[in-house]
């Protein structure tokens, strides 16, 4: 399964070098990439939701607080910067960048696009390419939790025009 989950995050801090009971006393200032999980309660397939992107200091305790209603909030990537200031201004340059893919949610959610997991790479390139050209931040690390080997293409077919548009 893709993204890392509750416990396999904390477990990632841990060998980052923070105790597992320290996590929330070492802020993280990351803009990350995550989906909500949800198993069907009837035995159906787990649905997955559109890609969010967002920023967090303490992004364990954001997935905790997001796994309350029985999801599974998974984390698919994150960029690692220097400050809160650095996390805003990547996160707009973000909406920039992936402005075509914005989902509109019905309760008037922001940051959800719909962006494959075989995008997500180029899109956090591009992403990063922009912050640095626009406001001259530069990530101190990118670490990406999902496997598209096992992920089939989607069967979209895209015209060279929208080419120019897509992330």
């Amino acid at each position: 399964m893709n993204g890392l989950d509750f416990i396999e995050y904390c477990e990632f801090r841990g060998r980052k070098g923070t105790p597992k009971n320290k996590l929330e006393e070492h802020p993280r200032h990351v803009l990350y990439f995550a989906r909500n999980h949800q198993e069907d309660h009837r035995g159906g397939p787990t649905a997955i939701g559109f890609l969010k992107i967002g920023r967090a200091m303490y992004a364990n305790t954001l997935q905790r607080g997001r796994n309350q209603g029985g999801g599974d909030f998974r984390l698919y990537a994150e960029i690692l910067l220097a400050s809160e200031e650095q996390t805003r201004r990547m996160e707009e340059v973000a909406a920039l960048v992936c402005m075509n893919r914005h989902h509109h949610s019905s309760i008037g959610q922001n940051e959800l696009y719909n962006i494959f997991d075989e995008e997500l790479r180029d899109t956090i390139d591009k992403i990063c390419d922009g912050a640095a050209k626009i406001h001259g931040i530069r990530s101190l690390e990118i670490n990406t939790w999902f496997d598209c080997a096992e992920i089939e293409p989607p069967l979209v077919k895209i015209t060279p025009y929208e080419q120019l548009f897509t992330v």
